[in-house]
């Protein structure tokens, strides 16, 4: 597992880079790293998120946190999960000096050791190409922090690290009752 890359290209989009390899499954492999919001608590990332029916009946979800000393927001756009191969997504920011960005995780495996080679590759857009440098500074700096904590989750999931990944925060109440209103009765 290598350090994040970050760099800037000419049209001022920042692109960061991750790679790690482990001796675990795929399958192994995917069941630790989907896990995103454990991945961003690892990290420290202290996003909040707030969900409101859409009126297509699906949820729309908007992500909120402070950088840059400013308060930013973003319309979370819906996941694309390739289990176990692919995830990624896209967020959308309402202002600020970022226009969005774009996650993209990759899990290959390798057969002649049964284990699996992971990429983690973002694309950030700035609003203006002209701060472009020095947005990247702390998108490496943001961006070192999920690579410190995707190391982390690959120790642990080969086992050369100590201490357990903590579950997934409890549901709040209004989303329980939502998934009970929604989801068909298990009952027998």
């Amino acid at each position: 597992m290598g350090p994040v890359k970050t760099h800037v290209t000419p049209d001022g989009s920042i692109h960061t880079e991750w790679t790690g390899r482990t001796n675990a499954s795929p399958l192994a492999t995917w069941a630790a790293f989907s896990d995103t919001d454990q991945l961003n608590r690892i990290a420290g990332f202290k996003w909040t998120f707030t969900a409101r029916d859409a009126p297509d009946g699906g949820v729309e979800r908007e992500g909120h946190l402070r950088w840059l000393g400013m308060k930013q927001t973003w319309q979370e756009r819906p996941y694309r999960w390739v289990a176990p191969r692919e995830y990624g997504v896209e967020r959308v920011f309402r202002g600020g000096p970022i226009q969005g960005y774009r996650t993209h995780m990759t899990l290959e495996p390798m057969p002649s050791t049964g284990g699996t080679a992971l990429t983690f590759r973002m694309i950030w857009w700035p609003r203006y190409k002209a701060i472009a440098r020095i947005l990247a500074k702390s998108v490496a700096s943001g961006s070192a922090q999920l690579g410190i904590a995707m190391s982390q989750t690959l120790g642990r999931l080969e086992g050369t690290a100590v201490g357990r990944l903590g579950g997934p925060p409890p549901l709040p109440t209004s989303a329980v009752q939502r998934l009970d209103e929604r989801l068909p009765s298990r009952d027998m």
